[in-house]
């Protein structure tokens, strides 16, 4: 009879007026709370989306000279964390060490370095140059320029640079992707390219 009478009063409890009101104020604030945290959502995806940085490594390849630029194309500006420069898979210290991997007369090229590694590219900064080398050498094999160029049509020599946006979203790029991109080939998304942390790319004084 007790378990009866038990059932009986939450019978009459749940089905008053009263309860139903307070049930279903329940519900409409946790339906609340999570269209609240729905709309946050939304509003820090569009947030981290309004700050985008695109980092892109372009080079000038001719047959007397080489350039290589990096642009921020993005929306937002773009803090490079690490940079490295490898020449067939191997991570070199710096450009010297890289121009040493190649055979030239060092009495006719000119060079010109700058460095990347801890910089912030503002938005659409244009091309900005980080490095150059012309040589004046007839004979190709011995011309620095000719060689490197090749080597990074070869995607022997390939630039890889992590950077961040303001709200510590990281990427990656690689030179090795537009040469890529250039021949029809396909290349990682954006998505793809997203990584955790810069600390997992090595470092060379670039």
């Amino acid at each position: 009879m007790d378990t009866e009478d038990h059932k009986s009063k939450f019978s009459d409890w749940i089905k008053s007026p009263q309860t139903m009101i307070a049930l279903s104020a329940v519900v409409l604030s946790v339906c609340g709370l999570f269209i609240s945290i729905y709309e946050t959502s939304l509003i820090r995806e569009q947030q981290r989306a309004s700050v985008w940085p695109n980092v892109e490594i372009q080079p000038s390849i001719r047959n007397d000279s080489l350039k290589i630029f990096v642009e921020n194309s993005g929306i937002g500006p773009a803090r490079i964390m690490n940079a490295s420069v490898s020449y067939k898979g191997d991570v070199k210290e710096n450009w010297a060490d890289v121009m040493n991997s190649f055979n030239f007369r060092s009495d006719e090229i000119s060079d010109y370095q700058s460095l990347i590694q801890g910089s912030v590219l503002p938005p659409d900064s244009g091309q900005e140059m980080i490095f150059r080398v012309a040589s004046s050498a007839d004979d190709q094999e011995l011309n620095l320029a000719f060689q490197m160029g090749r080597a990074i049509i070869q995607e022997d020599l390939n630039i890889n640079i992590c950077y961040c946006s303001v709200y510590d979203e990281c990427w990656t790029t690689e030179l090795r992707y537009l040469v890529r991109k250039s021949n029809g080939e396909p290349v990682p998304s954006r998505e793809a390219l997203l990584v955790s942390s810069c600390s997992m790319v090595e470092q060379s004084g670039i």
